[in-house]
């Protein structure tokens, strides 16, 4: 399996595009409401909510919010598409958190438009300030092949509330962002691109560009939430600590948010599973990890960091893949910290909170192919006859398979034994052949028959039927004396 994106297989690029289909079959023609004004917009959305409703935002029109708060809601069943743009140039109150330009509830869809934010820095004291989406306590929501920009409190904020998602990786329940790009979302103390917070909620971003967030995706103290990136393209973390800015502090991509090794109720969530994603060095101004997990994994929980690509150096190592058994500091893909950054507490191993980093390709020289060459002389290994004879209990049973190469290249394959329970196969011995073209070879099962009865084996497509007798039947001989004498 390739490193990073090269694993990803999908149709359309990663990040939002201009072809791009959606696998929910939205289209135009399926509209019922074409807003082209923020007056149309809100009345589109305030009607009735109904399974499938589609409000679409013509192409090349830009629907301009008012520097005010808006915050209206795509309910459930809605889907707010098309290929328009929604500018919204709020910077936010001096308080107040996470203040959406728009929020969705369960089941809703958000397909296509560009949303764009007034932009802007802030700091700590103001409070989180405008988010694009806020789905406080919601699940099953889509977010797809969107450009979203310029909040500098956060992207998408999942947090706030219980969703009451029961499985946290189950595609039914959880919330799915796919070919989006989230990017400037800045602000010092949030600047989240995408956040999760509360209990049973999850998320899943796949085949996404985020960029240029404080954190681009974090979780916050839950001990039931999880969240999975995959086919990412995940660049620099950075924020301002000022409203002026610029953005110039350094921090790490992914956030997993505790209370450090010594928080006994303030995890970093239960699951983390960043896989086949690309990273950057993450070093534009001072060097940071891709991953920091700030404190312990709840109880059951993990984190996985695996088969991703980062332009950082494994140290003084040389380019490839690597598995990290501790932390060991900025420089590379995952690092422990206490709350708010502090220096790790804790034993050093990452298994002590919950963390499992493995196989990840380290430099910005590409990994080897590790496709398999093509070979034009293939194996096919079949069983060409399957046997056995009679027995008495106590005696040694065979079962006996003959097995053959008819392909025109050499090749293995398991060769499975077994019998029948009822409907059920009980496999019994498994041994593998190695066959060059043509060859043939045998496999036997062999064992003590305990219990009379008839039993039915398998092997490849192949049955026999074995009995096993209380005795075999005895064998009479009669001798005959014949007297010989000469003459």
């Amino acid at each position: 399996m390739p490193y990073g994106t090269a694993a990803y297989t999908g149709n359309a690029p990663i990040g939002p595009s201009e072809g791009y289909v959606s696998p929910l079959g939205i289209s135009e023609h399926n509209a019922q409401d074409w807003p082209e004004s923020v007056e149309g917009l809100t009345a589109a959305l305030a009607k009735s909510a109904g399974s499938g409703r589609l409000v679409w935002i013509p192409k090349g029109v830009t629907i301009t919010v008012p520097n005010t708060s808006y915050g209206k809601t795509i309910k459930s069943g809605f889907i707010l598409a098309g290929p328009g743009n929604i500018d919204w140039n709020y910077y936010g109150p001096t308080s107040g958190y996470m203040i959406p330009l728009l929020n969705m509830q369960e089941g809703a869809v958000l397909s296509g438009p560009c949303l764009t934010g007034g932009g802007g820095y802030g700091h700590y004291g103001q409070g989180a300030g405008p988010c694009a989406i806020r789905a406080s306590g919601q699940k099953r929501i889509i977010i797809e092949n969107v450009d979203l920009t310029k909040f500098r409190g956060g992207g998408v904020w999942f947090g706030d509330g219980v969703a009451d998602i029961t499985k946290w990786d189950d595609d039914s329940q959880r919330n799915i962002l796919r070919h989006v790009k989230i990017s400037h979302v800045q602000q010092y103390g949030f600047g989240y691109g995408c956040g999760l917070q509360g209990g049973h909620q999850s998320f899943l971003i796949e085949a996404s560009i985020l960029e240029f967030c404080r954190h681009l995706t974090m979780s916050s103290g839950g001990t039931t939430t999880g969240y999975e990136l995959r086919y990412c393209i995940l660049r620099d973390a950075t924020y301002a600590n000022s409203d002026t800015g610029p953005a110039h502090i350094q921090s790490h991509q992914i956030d997993a948010h505790g209370g450090g090794w010594l928080g006994q109720s303030y995890r970093c969530g239960k699951y983390l599973w960043v896989h086949h994603c690309d990273f950057t060095a993450n070093d534009m101004f001072s060097e940071k990890p891709n991953v920091c997990i700030r404190g312990r994994m709840a109880d059951g929980g993990w984190a996985i960091i695996e088969k991703c690509r980062t332009l950082k150096r494994h140290g003084s190592d040389p380019p490839g893949a690597y598995t990290d058994m501790e932390t060991a500091g900025n420089g590379y893909i995952c690092m422990l910290a206490e709350e708010e950054g502090a220096p790790w507490k804790g034993p050093k191993a990452f298994s002590s909170a919950g963390v499992i980093v493995r196989d990840n390709w380290y430099g910005a020289e590409d990994p080897p192919d590790d496709d398999p060459p093509i070979n034009v002389n293939t194996a096919d290994i079949r069983v060409t006859d399957l046997e056995t004879s009679p027995v008495a209990v106590g005696e040694t049973y065979k079962v006996t398979a003959t097995v053959q190469n008819v392909g025109d290249g050499p090749g293995s394959a398991d060769i499975v034994i077994g019998y029948f329970s009822g409907s059920t196969k009980r496999p019994l011995l498994t041994q593998l052949v190695e066959l060059e073209a043509g060859e043939s070879a045998v496999v036997t099962r062999q064992a003590t028959a305990t219990t009379a009865g008839v039993w039915t084996f398998y092997c490849g497509d192949l049955t026999v039927v074995l009995t096993v007798l209380e005795e075999l039947p005895s064998l009479t001989v009669t001798t005959q004396v014949i007297e010989w004498r000469t003459a």
